[in-house]
């Protein structure tokens, strides 16, 4: 029984180890956003939740010399603050910030026209069309230590990834009361990742490091169904969504995906 939990304990050290040494970064999905734009001349501050991807480069970055080749793509969630403006009744803008928790932090930009339908501050009944287009850049770092061939010290090691994405959308719905606005959409966004692993010398100069590189490109489609409800000073915008993620290097991701927003109207 001893020996059965020592092996436990040495495949639980083992998995952290690992887990310590991978280099990923979290990726925003394509979002399905309501057919309507901010108020014009009026500012939207909100919070959001959204299923992601989680996009693994390695699981040991300290490897000599790392595998940069075999990517993994894991379904997670982004949640962070954005802001709109309301430029015209037809025309709003938004930025956002967001982060994973596991480094990740994500700078979004966006524009939104709304091509059919009454503006926010009419809400009348009736069909709703807007379009949007984003683009951002994530980044996400890490650094450590190849303890376990060099030593504690021997060996540090630090990586980053970086992407840029962008992307766009339709969306066209019902505004069936003042307050309850039904859509469906889609959209698609277009990733460009950089991984990089700088790998310093050991100490006794038995191994001499090395500056590792790898490029990645892919792209992720979503088809989506969504419900917004607006009060005066404040809305809550839910949809659910088909998500299909294709990467060179990596496994392709489809699965259900989603987001979940809360927003108060600054006049």
């Amino acid at each position: 029984m001893a020996r059965v939990h020592a092996l436990l304990l040495m495949t639980i050290l083992a998995l952290a180890i690992v887990g310590c040494q991978s280099l990923s970064i979290t990726l925003p999905a394509p979002r399905i956003e309501a057919p309507q734009v901010a108020q014009a001349h009026s500012l939207v501050i909100g919070g959001r939740s959204d299923v992601a991807g989680d996009f693994k480069a390695t699981n040991n970055a300290g490897a000599r010399p790392p595998d940069l080749s075999a990517a993994s793509l894991e379904s997670y969630v982004l949640f962070g603050p954005h802001i709109e403006y309301g430029l015209f009744d037809w025309l709003s803008g938004g930025l956002e910030v967001a982060t994973s928790g596991l480094s990740s932090l994500a700078f979004l930009a966006k524009i939104k026209f709304q091509l059919l339908g009454s503006s926010i501050s009419q809400r009348n009944s009736g069909l709703q069309m807007s379009v949007w287009a984003r683009s951002g850049f994530v980044t996400s770092s890490k650094s450590g230590d190849q303890e376990s061939t060099f030593g504690s010290g021997g060996s540090p090691w630090s990586g980053t990834l970086d992407d840029y994405l962008t992307g766009g959308g339709l969306s066209i719905g019902y505004r069936t009361s003042a307050g309850v606005l039904l859509y469906t959409g889609i959209a698609h966004d277009q990733h460009k990742l950089t991984a990089k692993v700088d790998q310093k010398a050991e100490s006794d100069n038995s191994d001499p490091g090395g500056v590792y590189k790898h490029s990645y490109n892919g792209k992720v489609q979503a088809l989506g169904l969504g419900l917004r409800l607006d009060r005066p000073v404040f809305a809550m915008d839910f949809y659910v969504a088909h998500d299909n993620a294709e990467f060179i290097d990596t496994n392709d991701l489809k699965g259900i995906g989603g987001g979940l927003s809360l927003e108060w109207k600054i006049n």
